[in-house]
């Protein structure tokens, strides 16, 4: 009679611990996928492994030379089409704003593949190692990641299965019979289309692999870190009913020692994705910026060049659509960044409450003092290339910096008062090609 609730505790237990390991599972199974858009690119290894043969490194070299040979094609046509334009309006700030937002977009896209491709070899190992170190109290609390984790699956299908193919039909249809010009020569606009579309669909979706990768680790520690908390909260409470101090001490000590293996693979996370995190958000936050300018001083808004023949409304489309796909790519990374910073902080007002009890362990609060230097001198937090920390202090000078730059543009706006002139408005990849201009 004895042994049957010890039964049915080891059974809960078990059923408790499959059902962790299936969520574990299902983390790896994203991460895997994300590795594998990557790993086209050529960025990190799609085998998961940090062992990889002399043919198999071999092709994650072309994949990438081949990547970022493309993205530069689309560069200098970006550029040989930006000086045809100057050539025939001159040197108009709207033409140098439009081409320097685009261009840098380009370029660090492909800084961005060189960069993380020289430090993502054990990427595959951290993002594994993040998803065994992870432990759900009940299926509730992972729904919302696991809902998220679905919807970036269907994100990026969507990008190529649907995105991709509709614009590019809607797009041939309006050029045909149309000529564009490609570094110099003249070849079916329809061609180009199609070259230019391409070229920018598959960055996109290397840049939303890396943005997605970023959320559900981000969203993943985070929530570990809370699950970390709410367990010390309970312990803590626990302690000051029963007293029993040797048993809350060792517990106690299991915490802090999975806090600090939680923050490790931060750090270790924070090593491989801090340069091209910087560098897409430095990035993004150089679009959002010059859109703000067009918008703020009421001039009509300029074709994409580079992959628009046409300016239609589909072409002004698209542009807004990349105006709010900007802020949602910024306001993405601030938010999860500061969410992991919030929440691998969240423990210290806790620890604070169990050093303030005068009958806490000594050893237990030689552990808590080292925890609390520990995060003072080394802060769990994902950064900009070491340069800035992504944490709520960073949102706030990040907004700071927007509404600034807004109050100076709109001053200057109100000051001229002047439009640009209406050759700015013309579709800068039909300049000189008078058999594919709309005006």
């Amino acid at each position: 009679m004895v042994l049957q609730p010890l039964k049915i505790t080891e059974a809960n237990d078990d059923a408790a611990n499959h059902e962790d390991e299936q969520r574990r599972a299902y983390i790896r199974r994203a991460f895997g996928r994300l590795l594998r858009v990557m790993g086209a690119f050529g960025v990190t290894s799609s085998t998961g492994g940090t062992q990889q043969s002399k043919c198999s490194e071999i092709c994650r070299t072309v994949r990438l030379i081949a990547a970022v040979c493309l993205v530069m094609l689309f560069l200098a046509q970006f550029t040989h089409l930006f000086l045809r334009a100057i050539a025939t309006v001159g040197t108009a700030t709207a033409l140098k704003l439009h081409f320097f937002s685009r261009s840098q977009t380009t370029l660090t896209t492909a800084l961005g593949l060189i960069i993380l491709s020289r430090r993502s070899r054990k990427l595959p190992s951290v993002l594994s190692s993040i998803a065994s170190a992870c432990t759900w109290s009940s299926d509730l609390e992972f729904r919302p990641l696991r809902r998220f984790i679905t919807c970036s699956m269907a994100y990026l299908a969507c990008i190529y299965c649907v995105i991709f193919p509709v614009s590019l039909l809607m797009k041939v249809l309006k050029v045909r019979g149309l000529n564009e010009s490609f570094l110099g020569w003249t070849i079916p606009a329809g061609v180009v289309s199609f070259g230019m579309m391409m070229i920018e669909t598959t960055s996109i979706a290397f840049r939303s692999a890396h943005l997605m990768t970023l959320i559900v680790t981000c969203l993943t520690l985070g929530m570990q870190f809370a699950h970390l908390t709410r367990s010390m909260k309970t312990f803590r409470q626990g302690w000051s009913i029963n007293k029993s101090a040797s048993e809350y001490a060792s517990g106690m000590n299991d915490l802090l020692y999975r806090h600090y293996r939680l923050s490790k693979l931060v750090h270790q996370f924070d090593a491989i994705f801090s340069a091209s995190l910087f560098l897409f958000m430095a990035s993004d936050l150089i679009v959002v910026t010059s859109l703000i300018s067009y918008f703020i001083s009421g001039h009509r808004l300029e074709t994409t060049m580079g992959h628009y023949v046409t300016r239609t409304d589909l072409d002004h489309g698209m542009f807004m659509s990349s105006a709010v796909g900007g802020v949602v790519l910024i306001l993405s990374r601030v938010i999860v960044t500061a969410y992991l910073s919030y929440r691998a902080e969240s423990c210290i007002p806790e620890l604070h409450m169990i050093l303030e009890d005068p009958d806490i362990h000594l050893d237990l609060e030689k552990h808590i003092h080292r925890s609390l230097h520990r995060l003072r001198d080394a802060p769990v937090t994902l950064t900009g290339w070491g340069l800035v920390s992504m944490n709520r202090s960073f949102v706030l000078s990040l907004l700071g910096v927007l509404s600034t730059y807004l109050v100076v543009v709109v001053q200057i706006s109100a000051n001229t008062g002047q439009e640009l002139p209406m050759a700015c408005h013309c579709n800068l990849t039909s300049f000189g090609n008078t058999s594919a201009t709309v005006v």
